[in-house]
């Protein structure tokens, strides 16, 4: 299970905050010239995300006491906090929900759905057979990749000047067309 949890989190947490935020800034710019890859860069390493993501590595390698009454309190109340950015984060999707006409989504759509819920999957199985992982790393990694977009992408895009109604009507096309795509890729896996 624990590397399960390490193929996820490199997987998709790192990719996430180290290359879709750096991109969300710079496309989310009105004007994109060399300055502003620039100033995207700058104001990445700036960011609260990047920050975070440095505070928690670093915090990680700290053999702080786990029976101190006051780090048991802090741990608890980020674990609250991070257990509630999944509600947060539907609500933020839903009010970015815009009426968006289903023929300018549908090219979106598809091509999301082709290399989010097909390739990547078939891809990562290739992965595993050509590495020789074992079968249950082999059918985790699988069905990881099989798992549409968080809904963190919406949040990212508006965050960052892109557009975040767009990428709400897509996060949600992808959970609906995964309810699909899942099952199919599980029964992939246990079939080979």
């Amino acid at each position: 299970m624990r590397d399960a949890l390490l193929i996820s989190e490199l997987g998709a947490g790192v990719p996430l905050f180290l290359l879709a935020i750096p991109f969300a800034m710079y496309f989310g710019r009105e004007h994109t010239d060399s300055r502003s890859v620039l100033a995207s860069v700058s104001e990445f390493f700036r960011s609260p995300m990047f920050i975070a993501l440095v505070l928690g590595i670093a915090f990680s390698f700290l053999k702080l006491p786990q029976q101190n009454i006051v780090l048991k309190t802090i741990y608890n109340l980020l674990g609250i906090m991070g257990n509630s950015i999944e509600i947060f984060t539907a609500f933020v999707v839903g009010l970015m929900l815009q009426k968006i006409p289903i023929r300018q989504l549908l090219p979106a759509i598809a091509a999301l759905f082709l290399i989010n819920l097909i390739a990547e999957p078939l891809i990562a199985l290739g992965g595993a057979h050509l590495f020789g992982l074992p079968p249950l790393e082999d059918k985790v990694l699988v069905i990881e990749a099989a798992m549409p977009a968080g809904a963190i992408a919406a949040v990212v895009a508006a965050r960052y000047g892109c557009n975040g109604g767009l990428a709400s009507a897509l996060v949600i096309a992808m959970y609906v067309l995964s309810l699909g795509t899942i099952p199919l890729i599980y029964l992939l896996t246990i079939s080979i």
